[in-house]
């Protein structure tokens, strides 16, 4: 129910600077100790120069939160949830991409225009806010997220960030 809430009021971001490598590491950190009954290996690949970044933490938090939870339901016993932050440039100013990539189960390709639209999932349990509230705040960060996945091969999310964000 609160993810209805945190859909309902979006907040514009309130911009921090903050490490993003950091945070990922807090996060994969948690995420490690929540998985017991699975068995999920990340790799992180940060790029240390891109580390900083002014976005919202939270928000930030909640996004990675979202898409990792994602692929963590994605991997049915034993997998792989890789990281990766590096350079780029999006819109011609600095920024970050951080990809995010698992080796679950795919997504079918008639769900690919779905996946972000509130309330669509293809979880039995799913409420279907957590892709979408991640691209609601990207899109808050003047970001962009874009996503692969072949079925029976895993998922892939790239999420561009710019250095300096948010309307």
């Amino acid at each position: 129910m609160v993810q209805v809430l945190d859909f309902a009021k979006l907040k514009k971001p309130n911009l921090t600077h903050f490490s993003l490598n950091d945070l990922i590491r807090k996060i994969t950190e948690l995420f490690k100790l929540e998985i017991k009954d699975k068995q999920i290996k990340f790799s992180l690949e940060l790029t240390p120069d891109v580390s900083q970044i002014q976005a919202d933490e939270d928000q930030i938090r909640q996004i990675l939160m979202n898409v990792i939870i994602n692929a963590i339901q994605a991997i049915p016993k034993k997998g792989e949830i890789k990281i990766k932050t590096e350079k780029a440039l999006l819109k011609g100013e600095s920024a970050i991409k951080l990809i995010i990539e698992d080796s679950g189960i795919g997504i079918p390709e008639k769900d690919f225009t779905q996946i972000f639209d509130p309330f669509f999932s293809t979880k039995e349990k799913g409420s279907g806010l957590g892709l979408s509230i991640a691209y609601k705040l990207i899109e808050a960060h003047r970001g962009e997220i874009k996503v692969e996945s072949k079925e029976g091969e895993g998922t892939k999310f790239v999420i561009f960030l710019p250095q300096k964000g948010g309307k």
